[in-house]
């Protein structure tokens, strides 16, 4: 799933995003655990599009857990 990082909080064992799919306007909380929360911190900015590995999240859903995650080119 293809997602705009709209916030990032660092904590002590995992990195918590505040994901927004593209061309959806439903927003939601990600963590990412260590070690892709040290990809996160390295690599990833607000702002930036991602692609995400987690299934589209449930609204009854307070947090989707991340397994993977890239970031994407910017888009011109």
């Amino acid at each position: 799933m293809i997602c705009t990082v709209l916030d990032i909080r660092y904590c002590d064992r995992f990195a918590e995003l505040d994901l927004q799919p593209v061309n959806t306007p439903q927003q939601f909380k990600a963590r990412a655990p260590l070690p892709l929360a040290l990809e996160v911190a390295m690599h990833v900015s607000p702002g930036d599009r991602v692609a995400v590995d987690a299934e589209q999240p449930e609204p009854s859903a307070a947090i989707v857990n991340l397994a993977g995650l890239r970031r994407l080119a910017p888009v011109a």
